[in-house]
């Protein structure tokens, strides 16, 4: 069952009841539809299992409407959630938790259990082409393969701004992304193969790190999985325009690394004009920081 809703017990809607609001559901009229929304929205979890069936109504505006009124609570509960995730969570947050939580809050009714099922499907396939191999750079060849070649991933370098980008769902889906979309799904099948990776959030391009007590090398999934020693990164940083200092190589932190994906979200959306998303994203990030903000060590 969809954890974002509860089904409760169908005797809480009378017979009567649920014929009467049908028909208001089915009404074409749009003043009628408001009325009905504000209605059932008001105690949405009630009417949960009989907004399921309308969905399978023969009426089609039923079955409109019905979509129209779970998505709206689906989502309107999503939010609430992730903000409560975002306020209570500790500095090394579950990157992924936060991830799909914060994809529900635009795509409510994903499958989260089926997208953490493919990332455990790709990090098997992964494994065993990777366990007897000693050398990192073997190690990170065998996942740069599967991903960009067998998979097919690839930085978006055509909407490099869309915020499909920033999605987990989406990067899956798509199989492009941005810099710091690609680099979760990296890191997150090195997290399944006890991989020592981390997150390197240098401004204007996210990498991500593989480090034992003999190797330090640098991926960039933007690029194919691009091999980076740390001079690459320094002369990066200079084509940026960054001033290198070794912070710029530092591991982020998974809450960091969620307010990033915000801001990205942020901007996404300014720049299309939709200001009720840039500010729901806005209200995110400003929750993602309070907790910072209280007093919470970060982890540099």
């Amino acid at each position: 069952m969809n954890p974002a809703i509860s089904k409760p017990s169908d005797t809480v809607m009378t017979p009567e009841e649920k014929r009467s609001l049908e028909i208001l559901l089915g009404d074409e009229d749009p003043n009628t539809f408001e009325a009905i929304e504000r209605f059932i929205l008001r105690d949405a979890e009630k009417y949960v299992t009989w907004l399921h069936a309308c969905r399978l109504s023969d009426n089609a505006v039923v079955r409109k409407h019905a979509t129209a009124l779970m998505t709206k609570h689906l989502s309107m509960a999503s939010k609430v959630r992730f903000l409560i995730f975002c306020h209570t969570q500790p500095e090394n947050l579950d990157l992924e938790l936060g991830l799909l939580a914060l994809a529900r809050t635009e795509y409510p009714e994903i499958n989260v259990d089926g997208y953490r099922a493919l990332l455990d499907f790709f990090a098997d396939n992964i494994r065993g082409k990777i366990m007897d191999s000693l050398s990192p750079y073997d190690i990170l060849e065998h996942i740069n393969h599967y991903l960009f070649e067998t998979e097919g991933f690839s930085g978006n370098q055509f909407d490099y701004y869309s915020a499909e980008n920033n999605y987990l769902n989406k990067v899956i889906d798509n199989r492009c992304g941005n810099p710091v979309g690609l680099s979760c799904i990296y890191w997150l099948i090195g997290k399944r193969l006890n991989l020592p990776l981390t997150g390197i959030g240098m401004p204007g391009h996210f990498l991500i790190r593989f480090q034992n007590e003999r190797e330090e090398i640098y991926v960039d999934p933007f690029n194919n999985g691009r091999i980076l020693s740390r001079k690459d990164c320094i002369r990066m940083a200079a084509a940026l325009g960054l001033e290198f200092h070794n912070s710029l190589l530092s591991p982020t932190t998974s809450r960091a690394t969620l307010i990033r994906i915000c801001t990205n979200l942020a901007t996404a959306y300014r720049r299309s004009d939709n200001r009720e998303k840039s500010a729901r994203i806005e209200l995110f990030i400003n929750y993602l920081n309070r907790r910072i903000q209280a007093g919470e060590p970060v982890d540099r």
